[in-house]
């Protein structure tokens, strides 16, 4: 995977403000979330000057951690240098890029990663990263590091009684 120049993935305390307008358009007005863990992809637009391409959210949810609420800024995807774009494009595009940093950041804190979604093309990126499909519809599961199958049905048992998050 190449590094894309003039793109920035990284953890941020909170997106109020940052991510409110992008998360509104993608989430029918919803606001992101004021909890949890936030990762960002931004991209400079001008010398100095940032704005944000894509955001995805991870809760804590003790020795797991569900990730959602991922979206992507296209039109500012648009207007990205094609070498930038040829190259996201090469790594999977801007969420799976960003997907990989976060999971890769939290790899030593939780069993698995969840992630529960019903859009075809964010669960074909999220397969893509590593995520499997579980039993349960529409729930999908990441682990880092290989753990027992019965844990693993544990774990999933419990995150399935959440319902959709």
């Amino acid at each position: 995977m190449r590094r894309v120049s003039g793109l920035l993935n990284t953890e941020i305390d909170s997106v109020q403000g940052l991510a409110d307008a992008l998360f509104a358009r993608s989430f029918r007005g919803g606001i992101p979330p004021d909890r949890g863990r936030h990762f960002v992809t931004l991209a400079e637009v001008e010398v100095g000057r940032w704005a944000l391409l894509c955001y995805v959210h991870f809760q804590p949810f003790g020795d797991t951690c569900l990730g959602g609420g991922a979206c992507t800024d296209s039109a500012l995807l648009r207007r990205l240098p094609r070498s930038s774009i040829g190259a996201l494009r090469d790594s999977g595009g801007p969420y799976a890029q960003l997907l990989r940093y976060a999971l890769a950041k939290m790899a030593t804190e939780f069993f698995a990663f969840f992630g529960h979604t019903s859009d075809a093309r964010a669960t074909k990126i999220d397969l893509a990263v590593g995520f499997r499909r579980t039993p349960v519809e529409h729930l999908l599961i990441y682990t880092p590091n290989h753990i027992d199958s019965t844990l693993e049905r544990a774990l999933i048992a419990k995150i399935a009684s959440v319902g959709p998050f």
